[in-house]
């Protein structure tokens, strides 16, 4: 099984997506690997490693990679996890020309609405080790002769808002982790499109290999970009091709 053909829902473990999605394909991913899987079977490290290297292959020169962990507290020992930040910041340092990708930008995804954080004269003061967080790190992948053009100057272009464009602006987002009806998202919708909007154009394709109930192809589907999303059964392929059909 090769070559699928963009706007497909894939039963398949990212373990195996070079066998299935075409080399230099991918223009974004965004990908937030659960603590379940990186926690199966070796290091966190070393599979997160392993993911890089293989979304690397199909992501095309210049494409971009939005993979989001969370720096706050890991259910399986209560405790904070640094590790994943570590890895990724390693696997893009500007210092060493063997690395593949490139880090350009940071976002911390705060999992709380606004409001719940203490105001103060200078600004807006969160406590991360009470608050829900996740980082959202963009690196792009080396070979490409194009600009990169920076989340300000791209927040310019897309028909929203003054207010949406001022919150995007900021590099922290406040968005609750909310899912759509009775759907298991991972992911809130708001996020997702935000990223999307922000490092891909129309008729790009973009990557979500934990996709679990089809948010980031009903987010692409809406922004006119075309996707592939991972699942973990062939109940879900039915279940996220009648939520599309829906939206």
């Amino acid at each position: 099984m090769k070559n699928i053909k963009p706007n497909s829902i894939i039963c398949e473990d990212i373990k195996n997506i070079q066998d299935v999605i075409s080399k230099n394909s991918i223009d974004v991913s965004i990908v937030y690997p659960p603590y379940s899987y990186l926690s199966d079977g070796g290091k966190f490290s070393n599979q997160l490693k392993d993911i890089l290297s293989k979304i690397n292959h199909i992501t095309k020169p210049g494409g971009i990679l939005c993979m989001i962990l969370s720096d706050d507290i890991n259910p399986k020992n209560n405790s904070m996890n640094m590790v994943g930040a570590k890895t990724v910041l390693q696997l893009a340092d500007p210092h060493d020309k063997n690395t593949d990708w490139r880090m350009q930008d940071e976002i911390i995804w705060v999992k709380s609405p606004k409001k719940e954080t203490e105001h103060m004269d200078e600004g807006i003061l969160v406590d991360f080790e009470k608050t829900p967080f996740s980082t959202v790190y963009v690196l792009e992948k080396k070979g490409s002769n194009l600009e990169f053009i920076n989340r300000q100057e791209k927040i310019e272009n897309p028909r929203i808002s003054e207010n949406k464009k001022m919150e995007m602006s900021d590099s922290i987002w406040y968005i609750q982790p909310r899912s759509e009806g009775d759907y298991k998202d991972r992911l809130p919708k708001e996020l997702i499109i935000r990223l999307i909007m922000l490092f891909s154009k129309e008729n790009d394709v973009v990557l979500d290999p934990f996709s679990c109930d089809g948010i980031t192809a009903v987010a692409s589907k809406i922004l006119k970009r075309y996707y592939f999303c991972l699942v973990d059964s062939e109940e879900k392929i039915t279940l996220v091709k009648k939520r599309l059909r829906m939206c």
